[in-house]
């Protein structure tokens, strides 16, 4: 939905009582088009002056006016949850399950297919292909590491800001450094994709962030659903989207018959050593 996805964007812009405003439109817009600003502000508890200056932000002229953009919002659709109940509002199966789908589907309308198949080339064609990311991202960062290396690609990762900083200065046209950080803002990784772009490395990354700094520093930026906006303070696997993205890049280059035979050789040979190790016992 268009005014979602604008809220989304502007969402940094905003003051603390302002995003709560934002939260609560971008998680259960649906529910506000029945809403005054009174039952709203009491809500979130925030002070209809906020409400007011949010809405006109976002570019809406009044309250009425940002009440109309959720018109043709659809109910959510009913789902069994795992214990084979009905969908209520605090079931936390259902309630994972609409956020997940909301979390892809939205990521699937944000990637471009064009900059995937881009991304796959290059990784390709690179002579070393350097992956960073910090935190839960750093992570991400390994896994998609270790599909690479398995699949026989010259591979790197860095998921500390000293590696970064160092192998980011002695690269060269030949490389390829693609940065992981689900908000765009981890000023390590973006400082060393910009090194490395500098020193004449291909720089790609895998963001959920639209025009911030690591946009500037890529050459190929792969957009994601940010789920962390979606969650409500509570916990949510922030890493979900972009592991989705990897998914389909990881798909894309098994479509070559050399990684597909690697990634075979490596799990065969995984195989073989723990059959070989239970031999032992």
């Amino acid at each position: 939905m268009e005014i979602v996805e604008h809220i989304k964007n502007q969402y940094s812009f905003l003051s603390t009582q302002e995003q709560k405003v934002a939260l609560s439109a971008i998680q259960k817009g649906a529910a506000i088009r029945t809403m005054g600003i009174e039952e709203l502000a009491s809500q979130l508890d925030v002070s209809k002056s906020t409400i007011s200056r949010f809405v006109k932000k976002i570019g809406c002229k009044n309250f009425v006016d940002f009440r109309l953009q959720f018109v043709n919002t659809e109910d959510p659709v009913v789902v069994t949850g795992v214990q084979g109940q009905f969908d209520e509002e605090k079931q936390t199966s259902v309630e994972i399950y609409h956020l997940y789908q909301h979390v892809i589907t939205q990521t699937q309308e944000k990637m471009n297919q064009v900059d995937i198949e881009k991304l796959v080339k290059w990784i390709a064609e690179s002579r070393r292909v350097f992956i960073y990311g910090l935190g839960s991202s750093g992570y991400t960062t390994e896994e998609f590491g270790q599909r690479l290396i398995r699949m026989g690609i010259q591979t790197v990762t860095a998921t500390e800001s000293h590696m970064m900083l160092i192998t980011s200065n002695i690269m060269n046209r030949d490389d390829l450094v693609i940065g992981i950080s689900n908000s765009g803002k981890t000023i390590e990784v973006n400082r060393a994709l910009m090194n490395a772009k500098k020193s004449g490395a291909k720089t790609a990354s895998i963001t959920s962030d639209m025009i911030g700094p690591i946009n500037q520093a890529s050459q190929i930026t792969i957009h994601v659903e940010d789920s962390t906006k979606l969650a409500e303070g509570r916990f949510i696997n922030s890493q979900f989207a972009i592991t989705y993205a990897i998914d389909i890049l990881s798909r894309l280059l098994l479509e070559n018959q050399q990684y597909n035979w690697s990634m075979k050789k490596t799990i065969d040979s995984i195989i073989d050593d723990k059959q070989n190790s239970n031999n032992l016992k």
